[in-house]
């Protein structure tokens, strides 16, 4: 907690003092000078403050700083000593305006939030930076003008992703598909900042109005399809082993994905180790947003059997071992793309991602039996991905959920293909 207190600074040639308040927050102290100054004789040599006047005025402000902390109190604890320092310095000097580093709360807000999800405010972020060329940006400068600048600014800037590059020295724009998801997220830290800061019940109104409401933002084209046909999905199955290890590590794990349902990659991380026969894990990517955690039960169907027990944690704590070797989704995810162009290639596909596995197991549950598919109803199919569906979300509350059509919907899918290959691995 921040704590304030006046103090008396002598000056050695007139015996005069100035009157400074002394800040301790987070282990380190500034001086914030208050613009009193005391004559000599109304201070003693011990500091204490004998001008009766002079004493109130000091009550005063150390009455305005402690006002300061109590309104600041939700975010005080993350506020740094030099923030803290330039509100009591805006609080004396009277320039008492509502001050707030926008790019700052964003940062502070992706902290809180789990991994993946934060690293895309981070990302925006670090986009606005680039724009205006500094790392602060007061959320007052947040215009409509500023806005529409800086999309324009995203519509030709030079992807920041090597793997966009066409060739050394030349990348691809950002489609407008970044450009909307950037400003999505933006949008969202304002409207977050707004309702912690404003208050329109007692006219609080720190944060101006949203001037995302003053512009258009083009939705996005639909994302590319990733879903595989089930011809390349055998191709993928019935693949020999790869001699460089990380090929054969992705292609594995894309085959454990579709073989779970979909399973992401940093559940594949996470997951618990399974309990007769069935792993349960919550969902990284939403589970703080949902009541149910996103909790997914799925069963192993004894085609990857062979593949299971060859990945499994042997300390019985997760579902695979591979947690021992990457300590994180990002470093997980940077091995299976690259390994995924190994795959890509000996298939014939021209670029695959470790999500088309979730893609492609959606897609083939989804198509009729006599166009080659399972055959699966869409709400199964919606359940198997552990989506939320919006009209049921009351209802859900209330139900025990069943897991068997899921489970039923996942045979079905892989009933459809030939997993000898896979079998005869487990063999050598």
């Amino acid at each position: 907690m921040a704590t304030f207190k006046v103090v008396a600074y002598y000056s050695k040639r007139d015996g005069s003092a100035n009157i400074k308040i002394r800040i301790l927050h987070h282990d380190a102290q500034r001086r914030v000078a208050t613009g009193l100054h005391a004559l000599p004789g109304d201070v003693t040599p011990n500091g204490r403050i004998k001008s009766a006047s002079l004493q109130r005025q000091c009550d005063a402000l150390l009455h305005r700083c402690l006002a300061l902390a109590n309104e600041s109190s939700p975010r005080l604890a993350a506020m740094s000593i030099d923030e803290l320092a330039e509100r009591v310095r805006a609080t004396i000097t009277g320039d008492s305006a509502f001050r707030l580093d926008f790019l700052g709360y964003i940062r502070e807000i992706a902290g809180k939030m789990n991994r993946g999800t934060g690293s895309l405010y981070i990302t925006a972020a670090n986009a606005l930076c680039r724009f205006i060329k500094r790392d602060t940006l007061d959320v007052s400068e947040v215009t409509g003008k500023l806005l529409r600048d800086f999309m324009e600014f995203l519509r030709t800037e030079p992807s920041q992703r090597g793997s966009n590059r066409r060739g050394v020295g030349e990348a691809l724009p950002k489609g407008g598909r970044a450009v909307s998801l950037y400003m999505a997220r933006l949008r969202a830290a304002y409207n977050r900042a707004s309702l912690e800061f404003n208050e329109p019940e007692h006219g609080v109104l720190c944060i101006p109005p949203s001037p995302f409401e003053r512009i258009h933002i083009d939705a996005p084209a639909p994302p590319r399809k990733r879903a595989l046909a089930p011809a390349i999905m055998q191709r993928i199955l019935d693949l020999p082993p790869f001699d460089d290890r990380d090929a054969q590590l992705a292609r594995d794990c894309f085959v454990l994905s579709f073989a779970l349902a979909g399973m992401n990659a940093a559940d594949m991380l996470t997951a618990r180790a399974p309990e007769e026969g069935v792993v349960t894990y919550e969902r990284q990517k939403t589970r703080t947003r949902r009541q149910d955690r996103a909790e997914m039960r799925l069963r192993i169907e004894k085609y990857i059997a062979p593949l299971m027990e060859q990945y499994a944690d042997q300390a019985g704590k997760r579902l695979f071992c591979l947690y021992r070797r990457f300590r994180n989704r990002e470093t997980f995810v940077r091995v299976l793309n690259k390994g995924l162009r190994e795959v890509a290639a000996a298939v014939g596909v021209e670029h695959l991602t470790f999500y088309a596995a979730r893609h492609t197991w959606a897609t083939i549950a989804a198509t009729s039996r006599e166009s080659g598919g399972a055959g699966i109803d869409m709400y199964t199919v919606h359940c198997g991905l552990n989506h939320v569906d919006s009209r049921m979300k009351i209802t859900e509350v209330y139900v025990v959920r069943d897991w068997r059509p899921v489970w039923d919907a996942n045979r079905a899918v892989l009933d459809l293909f030939d997993w000898t290959e896979i079998e005869l691995r487990a063999l050598l």
